[in-house]
């Protein structure tokens, strides 16, 4: 099954119904998590993203395709050429290993999948995590989006001590 849904900045498609099984208005909680990223990150909010919620396996053709790594992944990155008016890029992610994800560290798969998109929308505006100082720099990044988003700090525990 494949659900088509456009709003102003996000064009998102669903091929495993599971995605808006699992989280009610998806569209409208990406967007979300879009706006406020550009907005901590202090860009204009133009250019849409387009968003594909898959299984495993499309991941998986995706990660080997562009990355060579034969393995699915959570979420993958595809920033769109720099013109005026041109859109922010794509993102995928992965059903089965979101999911996994969000049981194994015991949180929702909303805030996962926040996480995992701001992730993917910090890479989509340049931002890079090969060396550990732009790693530093990514995870602040995610840490103050997601917090503004009323969201834990991914990278701390409960009590608020570094993971």
């Amino acid at each position: 099954m494949t659900t088509d849904k456009h709003i102003d900045l996000i064009e998102l498609t669903i091929e495993v119904v599971s995605w808006s099984d699992e989280i009610d208005g998806l569209a409208n909680l990406l967007e979300g998590c879009l706006v406020q990223t550009l907005r901590i990150v202090g860009k204009p909010s133009t250019g849409t993203v387009s968003v594909l919620l898959t299984h495993d396996e499309r991941m998986r053709g995706l990660n080997r395709n562009f990355r060579q790594i034969d393995r699915p992944t959570n979420v993958l990155s595809f920033p769109s050429p720099e013109f005026p008016g041109a859109p922010l890029g794509d993102i995928a992610l992965g059903f089965e290993t979101c999911s996994q994800q969000a049981q194994d560290r015991d949180i929702s798969l909303t805030d996962h999948l926040c996480h995992l998109f701001v992730h993917g929308v910090l890479h989509l505006l340049g931002f890079e995590h090969s060396e550990a100082s732009a790693a530093t720099q990514m995870e602040q990044m995610e840490s103050a989006i997601l917090t503004a988003l009323g969201q834990n700090d991914p990278w701390k525990d409960e009590d608020g001590n570094e993971r």
